[in-house]
């Protein structure tokens, strides 16, 4: 299956983030992954920590044609701004992101559509 850059499907995302990115990317050759970018606001609370577990497991076990590449913001929206840069520098075709701050991170997300 292939996506265009200009097709990146931006997901605000929630606990099941990897998960719906199952879902809209669906079977994929084997031979093809599909490199998918978790950009994480924070990694210094629980359910943060625990979003990004939930998810990685997930798709190990389950969504094996997805490389998914996670990232944290440390708490900086100028830190996540740029890990959401480098993670579409690295071709990805699906981004999902649990924003910091929403106003922050809108305009890479518009860049990425």
């Amino acid at each position: 299956m292939r996506i265009s850059r200009r097709k990146v499907l931006t997901i605000v995302a929630g606990a099941t983030g990897v998960t719906v990115a199952g879902v809209f990317i669906g079977k994929a050759n084997a031979a093809d992954r599909i490199k998918v970018g978790f950009s994480q606001g924070t990694m210094n609370h629980p359910w943060r920590v625990a979003m990004v577990n939930v998810n990685k497991a997930y798709a190990e076990e389950n969504l094996k044609d997805l490389e998914v590449i996670f990232t944290d913001g440390n708490n900086d929206s100028g830190k996540q701004v740029s890990d959401v840069e480098s993670l579409l520098s690295q071709g990805i075709k699906l981004l999902v992101i649990s924003p910091l701050t929403a106003d922050a991170l809108t305009p890479i997300c518009k860049q990425a559509m």
